[in-house]
C-alpha cells in the first residue's frame, strides 16, 4: 500500500510516498480503507517539528 512516513520534520513539498506492506490484522481489529484525508493545524506544527500548545 501506499504511504507517506514522516522521517523527520519537513516542508509539505518534501513529503514522499513510500510503498509499504498492508498492516496483518489481529484479532478484534478491522482493516479500514482509506480514499481521502485531511490535515489538521497541530499536525502541521508536527511535520514542521514545532510544539504549539
Amino acid at each position: 500500500m501506499k504511504a507517506v512516513v514522516l522521517e523527520k520534520p519537513c516542508k509539505a513539498d518534501e513529503l514522499v510516498i513510500h510503498e509499504v506492506p498492508i498492516p496483518k490484522v489481529k484479532p478484534g481489529w478491522v482493516l479500514v480503507r482509506i480514499k481521502a484525508f485531511g490535515i489538521n493545524r497541530s499536525e502541521i506544527f508536527t511535520r514542521q517539528g514545532v510544539h504549539r500548545q
